[in-house]
């Protein structure tokens, strides 16, 4: 009996494949009672523009993905750090809002993290349809 040498007939070359899925964004108001004044300013201004709230949208998507999936899309995608929400929100602000947002970046602790993230999470992304396809060759 001889032994038998592996023989590979998988091809090397990539396939690319396009995923895809679109998306509804909703805000979940419940906790907006509890918002300070500040907040409620900033949450009225994310609501104005519709490329800041999609932008936020992306964010939370991200969040859930790297959260949800173990293997495909581990450490490829990350939650926004308080600093990245706050770069796409100030320009939404008047500028004395605009001040105070600052303030609390240049301040110490966790302060910018407990004022930002509740109003971060008032976002909803719910994905309504996906698809995988392949590329054209």
């Amino acid at each position: 009996m001889s032994e038998m040498e592996p023989c590979s007939r998988l091809s090397t070359a990539p396939v690319e494949l396009k995923f895809y899925g679109d998306f509804e964004i909703t805000t979940n108001l419940k906790s907006v009672e509890e918002f300070s004044p500040k907040q409620l300013i900033l949450l009225e201004s994310i609501l104005g523009p519709p490329d800041v709230k999609l932008q936020l949208a992306r964010m939370a998507l991200e969040t859930d993905l790297n959260s949800l999936t173990d293997s495909h899309f581990r450490d490829r995608y990350s939650g926004p750090s308080v600093r990245d929400l706050l770069d796409i929100v100030l320009p939404c602000l008047q500028p004395v809002e605009q001040s105070y947002w600052e303030s609390l970046r240049d301040g110490s602790g966790d302060t910018l993290h407990n004022e930002i993230m509740p109003v971060f999470f008032v976002f909803d992304v719910r994905l309504k349809r996906t698809g995988i396809e392949e590329m054209g060759t």
